[in-house]
Parts: structure tokens; sequence; C-alpha cells
């Protein structure tokens, strides 16, 4: 006689409660902690807690879904979501790829104002000249190939001698 398999739930993890005496004293740590900006310590697992869902509901309600805003009071710090890689990019599929690269140019384009050429100009600057050349040979883009019958113009506007 078959019985049915009983499938029993998963245990949630559950939130290790911070010991507090009582409410007017669990009101004052957490004004102490948003009012205290001179903390330099890690974030007590308590505080983390808290962290992590309202800036997930912050990112969710993004206008771009990537990017939030946090008022300081002063130049507003802005965060930009970046997915934490599992695989190098050269195992991924092209459309992780692309949307790997689409984050970074996300943050190269709040990091730099808008100027996103010439921030990564400068970042082409700091690869090492043969690493460069070949990652274009990879590219196929190490060699300009120009057809036959744009050759002579080219050597003509260029003042080619023909000897």
């Amino acid at each position: 006689m078959n019985t049915p398999a009983v499938i029993s739930p998963v245990p949630l993890p559950v939130p290790v409660p911070v010991p507090v005496p009582n409410v007017s004293d669990a009101i004052r740590i957490v004004s102490e902690v948003l009012t205290n900006t001179e903390q330099t310590e890690p974030l007590r697992q308590w505080e983390e807690q808290m962290l992590t869902p309202l800036v997930r509901r912050k990112v969710a309600t993004a206008q771009d879904k990537q990017t939030i805003q946090c008022h300081t009071g002063g130049q507003p710090i802005t965060l930009c979501k970046i997915t934490k890689a599992r695989k190098p990019t050269s195992e991924v599929t092209d459309a992780t790829a692309r949307s790997r690269t689409l984050e970074i140019q996300g943050a190269r384009r709040l990091a730099t104002a808008g100027d996103e050429h010439a921030q990564l100009q400068n970042e082409l600057k700091i690869i090492p000249r043969a690493e460069l050349q070949t990652m274009l040979r990879n590219m196929d883009l190490a060699t300009i190939r120009i057809p036959d019958g744009h050759l002579l113009t080219a050597q003509t506007d260029i003042g080619i001698n023909w000897n």
C-alpha cells in the first residue's frame, strides 16, 4: 500500500531579536543610530536587517530600477546597483555579458556626469599597450582594411609618393 509522501515545510530563518528592555529604549536607540553620522564601525546585525529591505524597496521604486539617491543634507549619495558576478565574463552567455556591459555603462554615466567617452579613454590609458593590442586583435579591430577602390583615393588624399 502506497502512502503519500509527506513534505515538511522548510523552516525560514527567524530574525534574532535585539534585547531591548522596552519600546522607549528601542526608539531612543534607533534615533541615536539615525542622528549619529560619525559612526564608522560596521553595522550591527539588527541595523543590517533594517537596511537591506529598505534599500531593496527603494531600488524597486526607482525610476530606472538601478540607482537610488540618499539625501544627506549636502551632496546626495547616489547608489548604483551592480549585480555580483558568479561567473567570469568569458564564461557567460551573450545576454548576460550585454547586461553586465549596460550596468557598467550606467555606473560610468553616473560617475562622469554624462561624459562617458572621456572616462572610457582614461580607463583605456591605464591598460598596458600590449594587452590593449591583444584585446583589439581578439575583437578584429587591430587592422584597418581599405577596399581596393578606396585605397587609391586614400593614397592620393594623404599624398603618398608612388616611387
